[in-house]
Parts: C-alpha cells; structure tokens; sequence
C-alpha cells in the first residue's frame, strides 16, 4: 500500500527542509510547494527516487496553488515573513496565502491542515503579529479542524536571527 502524500507549502525554507527529511525518514510520499524550484532541488537526496516532488506556486498570486493540493492526506503552510519586500507583503503571506491554501486543501479533500504561526501573536502589536493572528482565523475559517502550531523562535545552522550575529565581528 501506497503511504499518503504530505504537501509542504514553502518546503524550501529553513523549517521546511527538516520537515521534508522527517517526513521522508517515516516513508511519506512528499510534495513541495514553494515559489523557487530551483531552490528545493537540495531536498531530494532527502528521500528515495521519486518520494519528493517540487512544484512552483507562490502564495501571493492564489490561482497558481490552484489543483496542487490534489490528493494530499496532509497540508502543512509554512510562508512566513520577518519583513516585507515586493511582492512578498505580510497579509498577502500570512494571512491571504493561508486562507487560500485551507481552502484549497478543504476542497482537494486533505484530512489535516497545520498552519505555523507564531508564539505569542494574541497580545502583539507589531504587523508580523497581528497577520499570523489573522492568518490562523482565515484557516480557521476555510478549514475548521487546522490544527495551529505556535513555535517560539527557531533557530538552527540556517537561521536568519542568530547566524546574522554570529557573522558580525
């Protein structure tokens, strides 16, 4: 029997790479979501031949996430913003990508969806905060039984936060 396919919305990322590899340690069958191909080419030595498969969609142009949740058990979302630039705006991320992608995942069949948010985003004032609060009413809203996660600062070989004071002399 066939094991089911987990779809990674921004498998690319610093979080998503470890989640790709756990999935495909527990046999999964992994596709990748992210705006960049190229860029997560690096994890499919992660998994067997053909486990991961990558796909373009960028979360702030909707219509390309369009059919790419078709036949996913499981949708995790993990776009997230420490700033804005472009295209790339905090509510088009955070919170219009997130609703989008629960609803796309609704309508495709998935029995889970997870939404990374952010700990300590009820009581924020800052934009970051008050979109990823937003963000988990609108999966919410699409996909009533989301299951939020709200992790505190991640860090690791990859980070942005502490890798950038490390590199300071």
């Amino acid at each position: 029997m066939q094991q089911p396919l987990i779809t990674v919305i921004g498998g690319s990322g610093f979080v998503g790479r470890y989640i790709v590899r756990q999935l495909c340690q527990k046999g999964y069958r992994v596709r990748v979501i992210c705006r960049n191909p190229s860029k997560a080419e690096h994890l499919k030595p992660s998994g067997n031949i053909g486990q991961i498969v990558i796909e373009r969609a960028d979360v702030t142009k909707p219509e390309t996430l369009e059919g790419k949740l078709d036949g996913s058990h499981a949708v995790i979302y993990l776009p997230g913003l420490l700033y804005q630039s472009g295209r790339q705006r905090f509510k088009r991320v955070h919170v219009d990508g997130a609703r989008r992608a629960a609803a796309e995942a609704a309508t495709a069949g998935a029995e889970r969806f997870i939404f990374v948010s952010a700990l300590a985003v009820d009581n924020a004032k800052s934009n970051y905060a008050k979109t990823k609060i937003a963000g988990e009413d609108a999966v919410r809203e699409a996909f009533p039984n989301a299951t939020v996660l709200r992790p505190s600062l991640v860090i690791g070989a990859e980070d942005g936060f502490f890798q950038r004071f490390a590199r300071m002399n």
